[in-house]
């Protein structure tokens, strides 16, 4: 839910008369600012549980605070309601689960007209929807910060739990690149995928050590020759944050690994094939839009429900 959360997670939300919040302390992108037609304690109950003290009733008074290890309170929760769950239907079968499955449709949860766009430059939106349709589910998948992470967090799907890692309440850029790698190392056997943008000017050594201890991470660029978040922000006026135009999958081949550039829709999921299946550490440079304006493109879904 959120800012970046699909339209159907918010809708769901704002209409809850009880929300249950579990280890999320509730910051204003996850409430968008605060908004009561997300979350509002005159109309809904809202119980929170987190482990740590402070961040319980801290955004808003709460009519029940457990505070202790999630896992934990939810398993006496589970335990408290294990009569009542006898008594209901299979979960798939409530009427309420089954109509937030036809919304998840009606919502186009996590694919719109965006992530199918044939545009070039390529819009991101493309790149990562790409991405969650080709990658294994075992994948682990490392995002960076700026608004490459915002896109993955936004039409990024996961397949299995525990595959996906972020950098969020740092915002490290490049912290994809040794966290990819360091994935592989530990876990040879699955494939590992970085997905950064501007980080990887910051950090591309990475590959050479990954050369050095065979380890066949792919790192995938979306580049837009820009610091996106920042320049995006600065409106009419940037200040050093467009670049050079760099042709990084070069820079992979320099280093001697491989290098796929990739500059149509098309050809994203060829490459990514290929890199997966070179065993050699590799980088999928992809040309994106850098006029695709983050802020406003997932914002506006958020007003089919309301004045979020």
């Amino acid at each position: 839910m959120g800012v970046f959360g699909t339209p159907v997670a918010n809708k769901t939300v704002g209409e809850a008369d009880l929300v249950l919040i579990v280890g999320c302390r509730l910051k204003a992108p996850d409430t968008l600012s605060e908004s009561p037609h997300l979350i509002d304690p005159a109309r809904q109950r809202l119980i929170q549980i987190d482990v740590e003290p402070r961040n319980v009733g801290w955004v808003y008074p709460v009519d029940l605070g457990l505070v202790g290890d999630a896992r934990a309170v939810l398993a006496l929760l589970n335990a408290a309601l294990a009569d009542d769950v006898k008594r209901r239907p299979p979960y798939a079968q409530l009427p309420r689960v089954m109509q937030l499955q036809q919304e998840k449709q009606a919502s186009h949860y996590f694919v719109d007209d965006y992530a199918r766009a044939a545009a070039v430059p390529i819009l991101p939106q493309r790149l990562v929807h790409e991405l969650s349709t080709t990658l294994a589910p075992d994948a682990l998948v490392c995002a960076d910060a700026g608004n490459n992470r915002v896109w993955m967090l936004r039409y990024f799907q996961t397949k299995q739990a525990g595959t996906y890692f972020g950098t969020y309440g740092i915002a490290g850029m490049s912290w994809s690149l040794p966290a990819a790698l360091t994935a592989k190392l530990l876990y040879p056997q699955r494939p590992c995928v970085a997905v950064c943008s501007d980080g990887f000017a910051m950090q591309n050594h990475v590959l050479s050590t990954a050369l050095q201890y065979e380890a066949p991470v792919t790192f995938v660029v979306m580049n837009d020759a820009q610091l996106g978040m920042v320049r995006q922000g600065q409106g009419e006026r940037p200040i050093a944050s467009e670049f050079l135009p760099t042709d990084w999958a070069a820079v992979a081949r320099g280093y001697g690994g491989v290098g796929i550039r990739v500059e149509r829709p098309e050809g994203i999921r060829p490459a990514l094939l290929e890199a997966l299946g070179s065993e050699r550490p590799a980088v999928v440079d992809v040309a994106i839009d850098p006029k695709e304006p983050m802020q406003a493109r997932l914002r506006s879904p958020l007003g089919v429900y309301g004045s979020y």
